[in-house]
């Protein structure tokens, strides 16, 4: 019995000893690097309380401009966190107009091999180059680790302008796991990512070796190519088995006004998704808002023999996007397929807009065993609802959608024309159970 309360008591202490352990530090634009770093005797610069602050202590960041890039190297625990964070009601912000951007990746903040991180209510800016293969970021997360969460950032303004076909790019948030343990829980919730050069790169995305995310509730817009995008087998991760993002979660994000016409790395070519997965698995893409986008929403692989599969998009609305609402499968036969996806309960709404002959929905190289149902589709004034310019399309099945379209529905599936609901039907063996309405003149 007294070795049992002596347990417990010797516990409590531990535990007040790891609150008492734990301190709140300031850091403020007009603070000193040999000061206390208290809130009342702050710090100058994020780098020096960076190379400070251990598990369980929280840095408060007063509003202001900060000039430098850091380099964050310490881990908190599941209990304990680490936590950079905006003093309430005002926000930091961390300004690159006036730094260099060097070779390789060159991000404003640099999270490697670290867990356990909170990096929240910062905005950050004005990174740019015009150096080929200088990669401006954001937010850069690299190597391994667990339980990272970027909230609230607000990152715009910055990128590459390199006016090269190759060797231009950029990133406002990027993770890439390039180990061969895992990036895994890591939240990326509430962040504003907009007005960023990306050349071949993407606003925000997750690439090789990333596991068990949350991106939500973000709002990406006014980029020059993709929005959000989940990729594998590029190589990032030495374990090509683990070399892909994986068992994550992509809701409420709200993802508009990207275009990449005019961007050097595809001149006058309209190709950037809104959400795209290259080359991830098992993922549930929902409650997402996607418009004005070249693409919509796109699962497919840049890389031959390699597949997206068991990716389900559900509940999403994605409406007058430029040159169609969901692709998917390989944009041409030298790339790779998709595979055991699900379609699910998505409004489709006028995409297309430019005319392209895609359709609301478009079935590129190479789609297998992928369910489109319980979809709502409204097409735009060229009535195509499906676009599928390739036979290898095998074990696909649409029903229980309700279709409307002003006039004769098309569809293009296998690399034939049908017109007309029921000669699509008949002909297809598809939509046995959905519904077909004709748009009313005017009502649009």
């Amino acid at each position: 019995m007294h070795v049992l309360s002596l347990h417990r008591w010797l516990l409590a202490l531990l535990l007040l000893s790891a609150r008492l352990g734990a301190a709140t530090y300031g850091v403020a634009p007009d603070g000193d690097d040999t000061a206390a770093g208290s809130p009342e005797a702050p710090w100058r610069t994020l780098g020096h309380a960076a190379l400070i602050a251990a598990a369980g202590d929280t840095v408060e960041v007063r509003g202001g401009v900060y000039a430098e890039q850091v380099k964050f190297g310490r881990s908190g625990t599941a209990d304990a966190p680490i936590v950079f964070r905006a003093r309430a009601g005002e926000t930091p912000v961390i300004d690159g107009a006036t730094l260099t951007a060097g070779p390789g990746w060159s991000p404003l903040l640099r999270l490697h091999d670290v867990s356990h991180v909170t990096i929240e209510g910062f905005g950050l800016r004005g990174l740019k180059t015009d150096r080929k293969n200088h990669v401006p970021v954001g937010i850069l997360v690299t190597g391994s680790g667990e339980g990272v969460r970027l909230l609230d950032n607000h990152i715009h303004d910055l990128g590459t302008t390199w006016t090269g076909a190759r060797g231009g790019d950029a990133h406002g948030i990027a993770v890439y796991g390039n180990a061969t343990a895992p990036v895994r829980n890591i939240l990326i919730r509430g962040n504003r990512l907009h007005d960023l050069r990306l050349g071949s790169s993407e606003a925000l995305v997750l690439n090789g070796n990333v596991t068990g995310f949350l991106v939500e509730a973000n709002r990406v817009h006014a980029c020059n190519n993709i929005g959000i995008d989940l990729i594998g087998h590029e190589g990032t991760c030495p374990d090509p088995e683990q070399d892909a993002a994986r068992e994550g979660i992509i809701r409420m994000n709200t993802v508009f006004a990207i275009d990449s016409f005019g961007n050097p790395a595809y001149g006058k070519h309209r190709s950037a998704g809104g959400i795209y997965v290259d080359g991830g698995r098992d993922l549930l893409i929902e409650l997402n808002t996607v418009f004005d986008c070249n693409i919509g929403i796109e699962l497919a692989s840049e890389h031959a023999g390699r597949a997206t599969r068991r990716v389900t998009v559900r509940n999403n609305v994605v409406s007058r996007n430029h040159i169609g609402g969901l692709f998917m499968g390989g944009y041409d036969r030298q790339r790779g397929r998709t595979e055991a996806c699900r379609i699910e309960r998505n409004t489709f709404f006028e995409n297309d807009t430019l005319g392209h002959g895609n359709g609301e929905i478009h079935l590129q190289f190479d789609v297998r065993d992928t369910a489109i149902l319980h979809n709502v589709i409204v097409t735009g004034p060229q009535a195509l609802v499906i676009g599928n310019p390739y036979a290898e399309n095998t074990g696909n099945t649409v029903d229980h959608n309700v279709v409307r379209a002003p006039g004769t529905p098309r569809w293009r599936w296998k690399n034939r024309e049908h017109a007309g609901w029921r000669a699509w039907r008949e002909a297809s063996g598809q939509d046995a159970h959905s519904v077909f309405s004709e748009t009313p003149s005017g009502k649009r």
